[in-house]
């Protein structure tokens, strides 16, 4: 793996499963964006007022139900947010499952969505991945051969300038 290819992962596994610092890099590349800061700036700023301007933002951008669902999931009580928190994850992942379940033995019969159907696919680039084309052969100038040279160049040596 070469050194692109270690940061395409990198920024991938962050996407995937994002870790205090890889939100924190969101945050910080949004601030940027938004206010038209250098990140290298925006990093130098308090933690504090990025996340305020972040904070404000987001609540500005929601509808107002969504909005009072926030406030009362924030005042509540850290332990009955926890139980809250497990009883949603575990309803997920029943209908998760009971979905699968459904899918596999539609898949069984011959019945399942097209969309749902394995397909070939064909190989795709990763946004920002370069294409790879092969480098014809260089042939190497004999020792004792004259380069030979593309541009041919005369001078006249009385000319005025």
């Amino acid at each position: 793996m070469d050194f692109y290819e270690s940061l395409q992962l990198k920024a991938m596994l962050a996407c995937l499963k994002p870790t205090r610092e890889s939100w924190f890099g969101y945050v910080m590349r949004w601030y940027s964006k938004t206010f038209f800061t250098p990140l290298h700036q925006v990093q130098d700023l308090p933690m504090d007022e990025v996340l305020l301007a972040y904070y404000s933002e987001t609540f500005e951008q929601m509808e107002e139900a969504e909005r009072q669902d926030y406030l009362e999931r924030l005042t509540q009580d850290p332990e009955e947010r926890e139980k809250q928190d497990e009883a949603e994850e575990q309803t997920e992942d029943s209908m998760f499952e009971q979905l699968n379940q459904m899918v596999e033995a539609d898949m069984k019969l011959g019945r399942a969505p097209e969309s749902l159907a394995p397909k070939k696919k064909r190989k795709e680039r990763m946004p920002g991945q370069l294409k790879k084309f092969e480098q014809a052969p260089v042939s190497k100038p004999e020792p004792d051969a004259e380069p030979e040279s593309i541009i041919d160049m005369k001078f006249d040596e009385d000319s005025n300038l």
